[in-house]
């Protein structure tokens, strides 16, 4: 999609549902649509700009966040490690891709293979002290970096959207998951994004 206003946006959404909903809403004829296409659009260009806002001249943003990952299970007590499935599974990407990410990172020295101490079919990845250290270093540059990707909205405004979102994500797990359903693993990856 061509780079267009977020009034551009809302023109052409609300010009869609009057010609294709079978169901006059006329209080507030586009809001969920609306919702779901800023959601996603935001979605995506955060996900460019944190891919090309490289935090090392070393590191792509894929690189980064695998080792996000592995930073935040160690934090979570996990000593063991994840299998390249598992970052394949939760980093939304295919097992060739991570093969390759997993390749560079261990030529640069930021993670360690280790075959798994139950299972010596599988290798759970680790960080190395090499890795924390530099994570340690940018982690305040990115979070820098994402406070200024919404320096746009004031303080207030900032706790009344993640209020929303909460409220919006609740919403949606109900209605996704009415039975129980687990909308949110342990890992922190969710059902509900998977293809």
């Amino acid at each position: 999609m061509p780079s267009r206003s977020s009034q551009e946006i809302l023109a052409y959404l609300r010009e869609y549902v009057r010609r294709y909903s079978p169901v006059d809403e006329s209080e507030y004829p586009t809001g969920g649509l609306e919702i779901a296409t800023f959601i996603r659009i935001l979605f995506h260009i955060i996900k460019d700009l944190e891919e090309t806002h490289v935090d090392d001249l070393e590191l792509s943003g894929p690189r980064v966040n695998l080792l996000f990952r592995l930073l935040w299970e160690e934090e979570r007590g996990n000593s063991q490690g994840l299998t390249p499935s598992e970052l394949s599974h939760n980093q939304h990407v295919t097992r060739n891709t991570i093969s390759a990410l997993l390749n560079g990172l261990e030529e640069q020295g930021l993670i360690v293979r280790e075959l798994d101490k139950e299972d010596r079919r599988l290798f759970r990845i680790k960080l190395t002290d090499k890795a924390r250290q530099t994570l340690y270093r940018i982690i305040p540059e990115r979070l820098v970096f994402i406070r200024a990707l919404v320096s746009g909205l004031s303080v207030d405004e900032q706790q009344q959207l993640v209020a929303l979102l909460a409220k919006l994500f609740d919403s949606i797990h109900e209605h996704r998951c009415p039975q129980g359903e687990v909308a949110v693993r342990d890992d922190g990856s969710s059902p509900l994004m998977e293809d």
